[in-house]
């Protein structure tokens, strides 16, 4: 069975903490939400691994 729910993580951008919301929509569709320095960020991935990664990705193309 798939756990559908959503789970937070810590992930570390520049040296510093943020909590991440990771939620699985489908079968291969992971969406990661979460505010970095008072923008609120969106990414996808295949796994749940991929939609945080590209929430880090996101998070270091923007200005520190």
């Amino acid at each position: 069975m798939i756990d559908y729910s959503a789970g937070e993580r810590k992930l570390v951008v520049r040296d510093k903490e943020y909590i991440v919301t990771v939620h699985h929509n489908s079968k291969a569709s992971w969406t990661a939400a979460g505010e970095y320095e008072g923008e609120l960020i969106y990414a996808n991935g295949r796994s749940e691994r991929a939609a945080l990664g590209e929430w880090i990705a996101e998070a270091k193309s923007r200005r520190p």
